[in-house]
């Protein structure tokens, strides 16, 4: 499913894809990838949709 994150790609075929501009998870990604995210999606055919957004490990330095 990595195409979702693709400028201008919205998942519908239907009329309602015409108002539409699947730019909304584009600019996740975008956004993401200038934090050092990093995001996972996986779907289950008309039942579910998730999206996992993985945050860097920071090193402890006691504290400091």
């Amino acid at each position: 499913m990595p195409y979702i994150f693709q400028k201008g790609f919205t998942g519908d075929s239907t009329d309602s894809r015409k108002k539409a501009t699947g730019m909304g998870l584009y600019l996740v990604k975008k956004m993401a990838d200038d934090l050092n995210l990093h995001l996972e999606a996986a779907s289950q055919w008309g039942k579910s949709f998730k999206i996992v957004i993985f945050f860097p490990k920071l090193r402890s330095n006691g504290g400091k």
